[in-house]
């Protein structure tokens, strides 16, 4: 069985590493669904405004 990278907690600050949303940080809002090869999502509300992306986790990084 493949390991699947650990749900983040809503409120966890995060920095995208990959795609579109490269570069930005934001916070954890909501979790969402899991895409069909079992990947986890998390709503990610950016800072500076209300823009909200819906990244997968393996691409999120915490921020300290």
């Amino acid at each position: 069985m493949q390991d699947l990278p650990p749900v983040l907690p809503v409120g966890t600050r995060v920095r995208v590493r990959f795609g579109r949303y490269q570069h930005r940080t934001g916070t954890v809002a909501d979790d969402h669904a899991l895409l069909p090869a079992m990947e986890p999502l998390v709503w990610v509300t950016f800072d500076g405004g209300t823009e909200r992306g819906l990244i997968a986790v393996r691409f999120l990084d915490r921020v300290r």
